[in-house]
C-alpha cells in the first residue's frame, strides 16, 4: 500500500496533495509551462488537476506530493506501485517494484544540479519507505532526453520503449543498491 508521507532529506520537503481547488489551481498553472506541455502534455483545468489529486489521495496505489527546495516550491511528484500502473504489463515486476513522475515546477532552478540531487534523494527515500521494492521505475516520454539524461547520470538504465495513448515512453530503471 503505498504511503501518504514521504521523509525527504533537507533541504527537501515533500507536502502531501489532498486535491484541493487550490492544488487543482497550482498544477494546472504549472503545467502549462511550455517545458511541461511538451513533456507531460497535462495543461488541464484546475477542476480536472484537482479531481485528479482528489482520486490520488483516496487511492492505494499512487501518492502526489509537492516538494520543496528550502522552502520554496519546485516538483511535482507522483509516486506509485509498478503492480497497478499502466507499466504492469510492461515488465516483469515484483510485488513491492515502485515508480515515479516528477515535473520540476520552477524553471528558474534548472540548470542548477538540484533535479539529479532530489532524484537521488527521492529514490532513497523510495527505497527506504518501501523496503520490498527492488527496483523503481519512470517512463518520462523518450523525447525528453534533458530528464534521461539525468536518470541515466542517477544509476537508471534503459529497460524499453513503450507506446502509451499520449506518449512513446522510454522505461527506465533502477535497482535498489546492494551492500
Amino acid at each position: 500500500m503505498i504511503q501518504h508521507h514521504l521523509d525527504l532529506p533537507s533541504p527537501w520537503s515533500a507536502q502531501y496533495l489532498h486535491g484541493t481547488a487550490a492544488d487543482g489551481a497550482r498544477l494546472a498553472r504549472w503545467m502549462k509551462q511550455d517545458y511541461l506541455v511538451n513533456t507531460w502534455d497535462q495543461a488541464w483545468t484546475p477542476e480536472r488537476w484537482a479531481a485528479v489529486l482528489h482520486r490520488h489521495a483516496t487511492s492505494s496505489d499512487v501518492s502526489a506530493f509537492l516538494v520543496h527546495h528550502e522552502a520554496q516550491p519546485f516538483a511535482y511528484i507522483e509516486v506509485y506501485e509498478l503492480a497497478s500502473s499502466p507499466l504492469a504489463e510492461h515488465g516483469s515486476w515484483a510485488s513491492g517494484d515502485m515508480g515515479f513522475h516528477i515535473a520540476v515546477v520552477e524553471p528558474r532552478k534548472l540548470g542548477r544540479g538540484l533535479a539529479r540531487r532530489l532524484v537521488g534523494d527521492l529514490c532513497g527515500a523510495i527505497f527506504t519507505h518501501y523496503g520490498s521494492a527492488e527496483r523503481i521505475a519512470v517512463e518520462p516520454n523518450e523525447e525528453n532526453k534533458r530528464i534521461i539524461r539525468l536518470l541515466e547520470h542517477s544509476g537508471f538504465t534503459l529497460l524499453k520503449t513503450v507506446r502509451f495513448p499520449q506518449k512513446r515512453a522510454a522505461v527506465m530503471v533502477l535497482p535498489r543498491p546492494t551492500g
